[in-house]
């Protein structure tokens, strides 16, 4: 709810009647206008580049240079905290090439336990997968 208020209140009045077109000077006005909130900035610049990207009939990447890559790796979230579990849908994952990176929830036991998580998680799937942690 605070980015749409963000944005209705107080970006929207001072965008209201200028040049859609011209995303810097959008972006420009925002800073004058708002301090911090940089998603409803965000929310707002993404809306005009995909209203420029459509007017002109091309992809906002086309319309910002060109696509750097045709894919992202996506990471695979590996939250039930029991190890089995976490090794089962990762190497499940690697198997059916869906994945390799993986995303592990910690936070929910003691620290010792999580460490011995992720080594025993890190051992099992060695090179075949990347490993990140959310800790909350």
């Amino acid at each position: 709810e605070t980015i749409k208020i963000i944005v209705e209140r107080y970006l929207a009045p001072h965008l209201l009647g200028t040049d859609a077109f011209n995303v810097s000077g959008a972006l420009q006005t925002m800073a004058r206008a708002v301090t911090g909130n940089a998603s409803a900035k965000a929310a707002v610049e993404m809306a005009l580049l995909d209203l420029k990207a459509r007017a002109l009939g091309v992809s906002i990447a086309e319309l910002l240079g060109g696509p750097l890559r045709s894919a992202i790796p996506i990471a695979w979230t590996l939250a039930s905290g029991d190890t089995k579990r976490d090794l089962d849908s990762a190497v499940e994952m690697i198997e059916r090439r869906r994945h390799n990176r993986f995303k592990v929830k910690l936070g929910f036991r003691s620290p010792q336990d999580d460490l011995i998580h992720m080594e025993a998680l890190s051992n099992s799937l060695g090179s075949k997968a990347y490993l990140r942690v959310d800790v909350n």
